[in-house]
Protein backbone atom coordinates (compact mmCIF):
# COMPACT_ATOMS: atom_id res chain seq x y z
CA UNK A 1 0.00 0.00 0.00
CA UNK A 2 2.95 2.49 0.81
CA UNK A 3 4.41 1.79 -2.87
CA UNK A 4 1.13 3.46 -4.42
CA UNK A 5 1.13 6.15 -2.17
CA UNK A 6 4.91 6.67 -2.58
CA UNK A 7 3.81 6.97 -6.03
CA UNK A 8 1.22 9.29 -6.08
CA UNK A 9 3.62 11.77 -4.38
CA UNK A 10 4.19 15.47 -6.00
CA UNK A 11 5.81 18.79 -5.45
CA UNK A 12 7.40 19.48 -2.22
CA UNK A 13 6.11 16.00 -0.44
CA UNK A 14 8.39 14.07 -2.57
CA UNK A 15 11.46 16.52 -2.12
CA UNK A 16 10.32 16.27 2.00
CA UNK A 17 9.99 12.27 1.65
CA UNK A 18 13.58 12.44 -0.06
CA UNK A 19 15.27 14.19 2.48
CA UNK A 20 13.58 12.20 5.57
CA UNK A 21 14.97 9.38 3.65
CA UNK A 22 18.67 9.99 4.18
CA UNK A 23 18.44 10.84 7.94
CA UNK A 24 17.86 8.40 10.67
CA UNK A 25 14.66 6.91 10.10
CA UNK A 26 13.41 6.51 14.03
CA UNK A 27 13.97 9.74 15.07
CA UNK A 28 14.13 12.82 13.19
CA UNK A 29 13.33 16.07 14.90
CA UNK A 30 11.72 18.95 12.27
CA UNK A 31 14.66 21.10 13.57
CA UNK A 32 17.27 19.76 11.59
CA UNK A 33 15.29 20.57 8.01
CA UNK A 34 14.72 24.19 8.71
CA UNK A 35 17.71 26.25 7.07
CA UNK A 36 16.93 29.22 9.19
CA UNK A 37 19.44 32.44 8.27
CA UNK A 38 21.23 30.21 5.33
CA UNK A 39 18.58 29.37 2.89
CA UNK A 40 19.33 26.40 0.59
CA UNK A 41 19.83 27.88 -3.47
CA UNK A 42 17.66 25.46 -4.93
CA UNK A 43 13.98 26.45 -5.88
CA UNK A 44 12.68 22.25 -5.03
CA UNK A 45 13.58 23.21 -1.30
CA UNK A 46 12.29 26.42 -0.85
CA UNK A 47 9.65 24.77 1.48
CA UNK A 48 12.05 24.52 3.82
CA UNK A 49 11.93 27.94 4.59
CA UNK A 50 8.41 28.62 4.79
CA UNK A 51 6.93 27.59 7.59
CA UNK A 52 2.97 26.82 5.77
CA UNK A 53 4.31 25.41 2.73
CA UNK A 54 6.54 22.76 5.10
CA UNK A 55 3.21 21.71 7.09
CA UNK A 56 1.12 20.97 3.96
CA UNK A 57 3.76 18.92 2.76
CA UNK A 58 4.08 16.84 6.02
CA UNK A 59 0.63 16.82 6.57
CA UNK A 60 0.48 15.00 2.75
CA UNK A 61 3.21 12.54 4.14
CA UNK A 62 1.23 11.49 7.22
CA UNK A 63 -2.41 11.56 5.62
CA UNK A 64 -0.61 9.04 3.31
CA UNK A 65 0.66 6.80 6.23
CA UNK A 66 4.65 7.10 4.66
CA UNK A 67 5.43 9.20 8.08
CA UNK A 68 4.80 8.59 11.82
CA UNK A 69 4.20 11.91 14.27
CA UNK A 70 5.92 11.06 17.38
CA UNK A 71 4.74 12.79 20.41
CA UNK A 72 4.50 17.12 20.15
CA UNK A 73 7.94 18.04 20.33
CA UNK A 74 8.09 18.20 16.51
CA UNK A 75 9.87 14.80 15.91
CA UNK A 76 9.02 12.31 12.86
CA UNK A 77 9.88 8.93 11.82
CA UNK A 78 9.54 6.65 8.53
CA UNK A 79 9.54 3.13 8.47
CA UNK A 80 12.68 1.86 7.24
CA UNK A 81 11.02 -0.20 4.30
CA UNK A 82 9.69 3.01 3.01
CA UNK A 83 12.96 5.01 3.29
CA UNK A 84 14.71 1.70 1.24
CA UNK A 85 12.01 2.16 -1.56
CA UNK A 86 12.46 6.28 -1.44
CA UNK A 87 16.28 5.90 -1.79
CA UNK A 88 15.57 3.23 -4.65
CA UNK A 89 13.69 5.58 -6.27
CA UNK A 90 16.58 8.01 -7.05
CA UNK A 91 19.53 7.96 -9.38
CA UNK A 92 23.24 8.58 -7.99
CA UNK A 93 22.61 12.32 -9.61
CA UNK A 94 19.45 13.04 -7.59
CA UNK A 95 20.99 11.39 -4.40
CA UNK A 96 23.77 13.68 -4.80
CA UNK A 97 21.75 16.52 -4.79
CA UNK A 98 20.01 15.47 -1.70
CA UNK A 99 22.71 14.73 0.09
CA UNK A 100 24.29 17.67 -0.48
CA UNK A 101 21.68 20.01 0.95
CA UNK A 102 21.59 17.69 4.06
CA UNK A 103 25.12 18.04 4.71
CA UNK A 104 24.45 21.87 4.79
CA UNK A 105 21.45 21.43 7.14
CA UNK A 106 22.94 18.93 9.46
CA UNK A 107 26.19 21.13 9.74
CA UNK A 108 24.12 24.01 11.41
CA UNK A 109 23.62 21.46 14.13
CA UNK A 110 27.47 21.32 15.13
CA UNK A 111 29.56 24.65 15.92
CA UNK A 112 32.15 25.18 13.70
CA UNK A 113 35.72 24.88 15.36
CA UNK A 114 37.31 24.15 12.38
CA UNK A 115 37.91 27.74 10.25
CA UNK A 116 37.15 29.85 13.24
CA UNK A 117 38.05 29.14 17.09
CA UNK A 118 35.11 28.94 19.09
CA UNK A 119 35.86 26.26 21.41
CA UNK A 120 34.13 23.31 21.96
CA UNK A 121 31.62 24.72 24.17
CA UNK A 122 29.18 22.63 26.75
CA UNK A 123 26.30 23.78 25.96
CA UNK A 124 26.44 22.80 22.67
CA UNK A 125 27.21 19.08 23.10
CA UNK A 126 23.22 18.04 23.68
CA UNK A 127 22.53 19.13 20.11
CA UNK A 128 25.29 18.14 18.69
CA UNK A 129 24.67 14.87 19.86
CA UNK A 130 21.09 14.85 18.64
CA UNK A 131 22.64 14.83 15.12
CA UNK A 132 24.91 12.19 15.50
CA UNK A 133 22.24 9.68 14.25
CA UNK A 134 21.76 11.39 11.04
CA UNK A 135 25.38 11.89 10.74
CA UNK A 136 25.82 8.22 10.72
CA UNK A 137 22.71 7.78 8.34
CA UNK A 138 24.29 9.75 5.74
CA UNK A 139 27.93 8.64 6.36
CA UNK A 140 26.47 4.99 5.83
CA UNK A 141 24.84 6.39 2.32
CA UNK A 142 28.12 7.76 1.47
CA UNK A 143 30.15 4.94 1.67
CA UNK A 144 27.51 2.98 0.14
CA UNK A 145 26.92 5.25 -2.92
CA UNK A 146 30.23 7.50 -3.43
CA UNK A 147 29.15 9.65 -6.20
CA UNK A 148 27.40 12.06 -3.78
CA UNK A 149 30.28 12.98 -2.55
CA UNK A 150 31.49 14.19 -6.03
CA UNK A 151 30.16 17.76 -5.77
CA UNK A 152 30.92 19.48 -2.73
CA UNK A 153 33.35 16.26 -1.12
CA UNK A 154 35.11 19.37 0.96
CA UNK A 155 31.83 20.46 2.71
CA UNK A 156 30.93 16.41 3.92
CA UNK A 157 34.55 16.18 5.37
CA UNK A 158 34.15 19.38 7.19
CA UNK A 159 30.83 17.92 8.78
CA UNK A 160 32.58 15.00 9.78
CA UNK A 161 35.17 17.45 11.59
CA UNK A 162 32.58 18.49 13.28
CA UNK A 163 31.68 15.95 14.66
CA UNK A 164 34.82 15.19 16.25
CA UNK A 165 35.27 11.11 16.48
CA UNK A 166 38.22 9.30 15.61
CA UNK A 167 36.78 7.40 12.58
CA UNK A 168 35.35 10.25 11.29
CA UNK A 169 38.42 12.23 11.54
CA UNK A 170 40.02 9.96 9.52
CA UNK A 171 37.44 9.50 7.20
CA UNK A 172 37.51 13.34 6.46
CA UNK A 173 41.09 13.64 5.47
CA UNK A 174 40.14 11.11 3.58
CA UNK A 175 37.71 13.07 1.66
CA UNK A 176 39.79 16.26 1.68
CA UNK A 177 40.41 17.69 -1.82
CA UNK A 178 41.93 21.16 -0.71
CA UNK A 179 45.20 20.10 1.62
CA UNK A 180 45.84 23.93 2.15
CA UNK A 181 42.93 24.80 4.08
CA UNK A 182 42.84 25.81 8.14
CA UNK A 183 39.93 22.82 8.37
CA UNK A 184 42.63 20.36 7.37
CA UNK A 185 45.58 21.53 9.21
CA UNK A 186 42.82 21.32 12.44
CA UNK A 187 41.91 17.95 11.56
CA UNK A 188 45.84 16.59 11.55
CA UNK A 189 45.77 18.25 14.50
CA UNK A 190 42.88 16.13 15.96
CA UNK A 191 44.32 13.21 15.18
CA UNK A 192 47.18 13.58 16.82
CA UNK A 193 45.73 14.76 19.54
CA UNK A 194 43.36 11.74 19.69
CA UNK A 195 46.43 9.34 19.53
CA UNK A 196 48.30 10.86 22.16
CA UNK A 197 45.32 10.85 24.56
CA UNK A 198 45.42 6.85 23.81
CA UNK A 199 49.08 6.81 24.13
CA UNK A 200 49.92 6.27 20.76
CA UNK A 201 53.10 8.51 19.87
CA UNK A 202 53.92 7.30 16.79
CA UNK A 203 50.33 7.50 15.21
CA UNK A 204 50.50 10.89 16.73
CA UNK A 205 53.81 11.44 15.00
CA UNK A 206 52.91 10.58 11.73
CA UNK A 207 49.76 13.12 12.35
CA UNK A 208 52.10 16.22 13.65
CA UNK A 209 55.16 15.72 11.49
CA UNK A 210 57.01 16.95 14.76
CA UNK A 211 59.37 15.92 17.27
CA UNK A 212 57.76 15.85 20.67
CA UNK A 213 56.97 12.76 20.56
CA UNK A 214 60.53 11.67 19.91
CA UNK A 215 61.58 14.21 22.86
CA UNK A 216 63.08 16.40 20.49
CA UNK A 217 62.16 19.53 22.41
CA UNK A 218 64.57 21.83 20.89
CA UNK A 219 63.00 21.16 17.33
CA UNK A 220 59.26 21.37 19.06
CA UNK A 221 60.66 24.68 20.90
CA UNK A 222 61.13 26.56 17.39
CA UNK A 223 58.40 25.77 15.69
CA UNK A 224 56.41 26.55 18.73
CA UNK A 225 57.90 30.53 18.36
CA UNK A 226 57.15 30.06 14.79
CA UNK A 227 53.83 29.30 15.30
CA UNK A 228 53.38 32.34 17.80
CA UNK A 229 54.89 34.77 15.17
CA UNK A 230 52.86 33.89 12.76
CA UNK A 231 49.22 33.58 14.46
CA UNK A 232 50.32 37.47 15.77
CA UNK A 233 51.17 38.41 12.43
CA UNK A 234 47.91 37.07 11.17
CA UNK A 235 45.80 38.25 14.01
CA UNK A 236 45.17 34.87 14.88
CA UNK A 237 42.66 33.84 17.39
CA UNK A 238 44.40 30.60 18.19
CA UNK A 239 47.01 31.98 19.73
CA UNK A 240 46.55 31.08 22.60
CA UNK A 241 46.97 27.54 21.63
CA UNK A 242 50.33 28.18 20.72
CA UNK A 243 51.21 29.81 23.82
CA UNK A 244 49.69 26.79 25.54
CA UNK A 245 51.38 24.61 24.00
CA UNK A 246 55.09 26.46 24.19
CA UNK A 247 54.60 26.54 27.62
CA UNK A 248 54.38 22.23 27.79
CA UNK A 249 57.67 22.31 25.84
CA UNK A 250 59.65 24.59 28.47
CA UNK A 251 58.37 22.93 31.29
CA UNK A 252 59.41 19.41 29.65
CA UNK A 253 62.88 21.41 29.11
CA UNK A 254 62.81 22.19 33.00
CA UNK A 255 61.88 25.61 32.81
CA UNK A 256 59.31 25.91 34.93
CA UNK A 257 59.60 29.99 35.65
CA UNK A 258 60.09 30.31 32.03
CA UNK A 259 56.26 27.50 30.92
CA UNK A 260 54.61 30.10 33.80
CA UNK A 261 55.72 33.48 31.87
CA UNK A 262 54.74 32.40 28.65
CA UNK A 263 51.03 30.23 29.53
CA UNK A 264 50.04 33.68 31.26
CA UNK A 265 50.55 35.10 27.75
CA UNK A 266 47.40 33.48 26.82
CA UNK A 267 44.67 36.37 25.70
CA UNK A 268 42.13 34.63 28.07
CA UNK A 269 44.61 34.31 31.59
CA UNK A 270 45.86 38.07 31.21
CA UNK A 271 44.26 40.38 33.84
CA UNK A 272 43.22 39.34 37.49
CA UNK A 273 43.44 35.61 36.55
CA UNK A 274 41.55 33.51 39.08
CA UNK A 275 40.56 29.67 39.05
CA UNK A 276 36.99 30.71 38.15
CA UNK A 277 39.25 32.45 34.71
CA UNK A 278 39.52 28.70 33.44
CA UNK A 279 36.73 27.36 34.91
CA UNK A 280 33.91 29.88 33.92
CA UNK A 281 34.63 29.71 30.31
CA UNK A 282 33.14 26.18 30.42
CA UNK A 283 36.18 25.16 27.58
CA UNK A 284 37.67 22.07 28.00
CA UNK A 285 40.89 23.63 26.35
CA UNK A 286 40.91 26.08 29.48
CA UNK A 287 40.51 23.43 31.82
CA UNK A 288 43.74 21.98 30.17
CA UNK A 289 45.49 24.81 31.10
CA UNK A 290 44.20 24.29 34.53
CA UNK A 291 46.13 20.85 34.80
CA UNK A 292 49.31 22.36 32.78
CA UNK A 293 49.53 25.48 35.32
CA UNK A 294 49.65 22.67 38.16
CA UNK A 295 52.24 21.14 36.58
CA UNK A 296 54.49 24.13 36.51
CA UNK A 297 53.50 25.02 40.31
CA UNK A 298 54.73 21.21 41.21
CA UNK A 299 57.78 22.06 39.09
CA UNK A 300 57.95 25.15 41.23
CA UNK A 301 57.54 23.35 44.70
CA UNK A 302 54.49 25.29 45.44
CA UNK A 303 52.68 21.33 46.00
CA UNK A 304 49.50 22.95 48.23
CA UNK A 305 48.53 25.31 44.64
CA UNK A 306 48.83 22.69 42.72
CA UNK A 307 47.09 19.98 44.00
CA UNK A 308 44.55 22.43 44.34
CA UNK A 309 44.56 23.60 40.46
CA UNK A 310 44.57 19.56 39.88
CA UNK A 311 41.93 18.64 42.01
CA UNK A 312 39.30 21.68 40.65
CA UNK A 313 40.30 20.68 36.68
CA UNK A 314 39.27 16.91 37.86
CA UNK A 315 35.99 18.28 39.47
CA UNK A 316 35.17 19.86 36.24
CA UNK A 317 35.87 17.18 34.33
CA UNK A 318 34.27 14.51 36.27
CA UNK A 319 31.03 16.52 36.35
CA UNK A 320 31.45 17.66 32.53
CA UNK A 321 32.10 13.65 31.70
CA UNK A 322 29.92 11.94 33.97
CA UNK A 323 30.84 8.41 32.19
CA UNK A 324 34.20 8.71 32.26
CA UNK A 325 36.91 10.16 29.60
CA UNK A 326 40.50 9.60 28.76
CA UNK A 327 40.77 13.13 29.78
CA UNK A 328 39.38 12.49 33.56
CA UNK A 329 41.68 9.60 34.01
CA UNK A 330 44.50 12.07 33.25
CA UNK A 331 43.72 14.55 35.79
CA UNK A 332 42.54 11.86 38.32
CA UNK A 333 45.97 10.44 37.63
CA UNK A 334 47.90 14.10 38.30
CA UNK A 335 45.63 14.22 41.90
CA UNK A 336 46.78 10.60 42.98
CA UNK A 337 50.11 11.22 42.05
CA UNK A 338 50.33 14.61 44.08
CA UNK A 339 48.47 12.98 47.00
CA UNK A 340 50.94 10.40 47.25
CA UNK A 341 54.00 12.29 45.84
CA UNK A 342 54.12 15.28 47.24
CA UNK A 343 50.96 15.02 50.79
CA UNK A 344 52.23 11.55 51.83
CA UNK A 345 48.79 10.29 51.89
CA UNK A 346 49.47 6.78 50.99
CA UNK A 347 46.02 5.14 51.71
CA UNK A 348 43.70 7.64 49.40
CA UNK A 349 46.11 7.82 46.67
CA UNK A 350 45.79 3.91 45.84
CA UNK A 351 41.93 4.06 46.31
CA UNK A 352 42.42 7.27 43.90
CA UNK A 353 44.31 5.04 41.29
CA UNK A 354 41.94 2.09 41.67
CA UNK A 355 39.15 4.42 40.49
CA UNK A 356 41.09 5.67 37.46
CA UNK A 357 41.68 1.79 36.71
CA UNK A 358 38.27 1.08 36.99
CA UNK A 359 37.02 3.84 34.87
CA UNK A 360 39.42 3.44 32.24
CA UNK A 361 38.77 0.14 31.51
CA UNK A 362 35.31 1.13 30.26
CA UNK A 363 36.67 3.15 27.25
CA UNK A 364 37.39 1.85 24.61
CA UNK A 365 41.43 1.94 24.21
CA UNK A 366 41.54 2.87 27.94
CA UNK A 367 43.83 -0.24 28.52
CA UNK A 368 46.50 2.10 28.63
CA UNK A 369 45.44 4.03 31.58
CA UNK A 370 44.79 0.99 33.38
CA UNK A 371 47.61 -0.45 32.83
CA UNK A 372 49.57 2.89 34.62
CA UNK A 373 47.48 3.36 37.30
CA UNK A 374 47.54 -0.47 38.34
CA UNK A 375 51.26 0.16 38.21
CA UNK A 376 51.84 3.04 40.31
CA UNK A 377 49.33 1.24 42.95
CA UNK A 378 52.08 -1.60 43.21
CA UNK A 379 55.34 0.76 43.34
CA UNK A 380 52.92 2.41 46.58
CA UNK A 381 51.92 -0.79 48.18
CA UNK A 382 55.69 -2.26 46.98
CA UNK A 383 56.97 0.68 49.58
CA UNK A 384 54.35 0.25 52.08
CA UNK A 385 56.42 -3.81 52.16
CA UNK A 386 52.70 -4.65 51.07
CA UNK A 387 54.48 -6.97 48.67
CA UNK A 388 51.71 -9.98 48.05
CA UNK A 389 48.94 -6.58 47.16
CA UNK A 390 51.89 -5.36 45.27
CA UNK A 391 52.39 -8.10 43.23
CA UNK A 392 48.63 -8.73 42.67
CA UNK A 393 48.42 -5.00 40.95
CA UNK A 394 51.33 -5.45 38.96
CA UNK A 395 50.44 -8.18 37.54
CA UNK A 396 47.05 -6.25 36.68
CA UNK A 397 49.04 -4.15 34.98
CA UNK A 398 51.06 -6.27 32.83
CA UNK A 399 47.76 -8.38 31.54
CA UNK A 400 46.56 -4.48 30.49
CA UNK A 401 49.83 -4.12 28.85
CA UNK A 402 49.72 -7.64 27.02
CA UNK A 403 46.04 -6.77 25.45
CA UNK A 404 47.90 -3.45 24.54
CA UNK A 405 50.72 -4.52 22.53
CA UNK A 406 48.79 -7.49 20.83
CA UNK A 407 46.79 -4.60 19.38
Amino acid sequence: MFKVNLNNLSGDAVHLLDLLAFLEPSRIHENILKPGAEPIADLDFDFLADEFDFGNAKEVLLEAKLINKEGTDGTLSLHHRVQKAALCRLGDIEKAKYFAVLVKLVSLGFPDTWSKDTGHQKAEWTRCEGYLPDVRSLFTIASDTPAVLASQPDKWADLLLRCTTRSFTQTALDNFTDRKTLAYASAVELLGLMDLDLHRPGNALRSFEVGTALCELEKAEECHKKAIKIRIANNSDRVGNSYSNYAVTLLRLGGADEAKEVLMKCPSLQGNCTDETFLDADNPRFVGDMVLLSRIRKAQGRAEESIRLASKALSWREKTHSDGSFKTCHSAYDVACLLHDVQGKEALAPEALEKVSRTAETLEGGERHAARAEWKISQILRAQGKKALADEHLQIATDFREKVQAW
